[in-house]
């Protein structure tokens, strides 16, 4: 395993942590009236770290996965080796938050945290929430893999940035799991003390990587289609 990979894994997942970040500013500041702009505020706000991520030429794993079967045999212990870079970054910008969280100011950053990690943790106690979890899971793998893919595909850099945050918004408004966001709001806050957040990162993985994989493989056999017609 190499470790510049590792070390742009985890620069990735310090820039996940930062649109989280923003995410939880806004849940924590902008209250009451303010709750429904909040909510749209930090879906928006979000994606800065997927964009960032993407400039930069960092390794994000959920952005990779959905690659798996077009790449080389060595490519499994590749996205091993980021995912462990990512969950290392989004953690540690998780218990760095923590430690700054002190004072009335950081007590109201650091409940958003908490909301956040309570809730994912409480969706996956019963059979159901737990297949739930697994299928939002699913479209945010999805979501994700549409904002590198238009990443790609636009030369524009302003486009860029909207093929990024059109998807990655719906996600984040949408309660959608992404295994390394998770991370960081786990870490933050000390997975309220609840094993149970451990499931979800599991299951966030799990279906993040389903959704991309299978997204990608129709993509390429709606693609495949076109072709062959086209050469008809």
């Amino acid at each position: 395993m190499k470790t510049k990979d590792f070390l742009l894994g985890v620069a990735a997942g310090a820039a996940i942590a930062v649109g989280g970040i923003l995410n939880l500013i806004c849940k924590a500041y902008l209250t009451g009236d303010l709750a429904t702009t909040a909510k749209i505020l930090g879906s928006f706000l979000f994606p800065v770290g997927l964009i960032t991520v993407c400039f930069l030429g960092l390794n994000l794993f959920t952005g990779k996965i959905g690659f798996l079967f077009d790449k080389k045999p060595g490519y499994p212990l590749f996205l091993v080796n980021i995912f462990i870079g990512n969950i290392v970054g989004a953690a540690f910008v998780g218990f760095l938050c923590l430690l700054c969280s002190s004072g009335p100011h950081g007590t109201a950053f650091l409940n958003s945290a908490l909301a956040v990690t309570n809730s994912k943790s409480d969706a996956v106690t019963t059979v159901g929430g737990a297949f739930k979890t697994l299928g939002f899971a699913c479209l945010c793998g999805i979501l994700v893999y549409l904002a590198v893919y238009f990443f790609k595909l636009f030369k524009n850099p302003v486009l860029k940035c909207i093929g990024i945050m059109i998807p990655i918004a719906l996600f984040v408004y949408f309660g959608f799991d992404h295994c390394i966001a998770n991370a960081f709001y786990f870490s933050f806050g000390v997975g309220a003390k609840n094993p149970w957040c451990l499931l979800n990162l599991a299951l966030a993985v799990i279906g993040n990587s389903i959704g991309a994989i299978v997204f990608h493989e129709f993509k390429k056999l709606i693609v495949k289609r076109i072709e062959k017609k086209r050469e008809a």
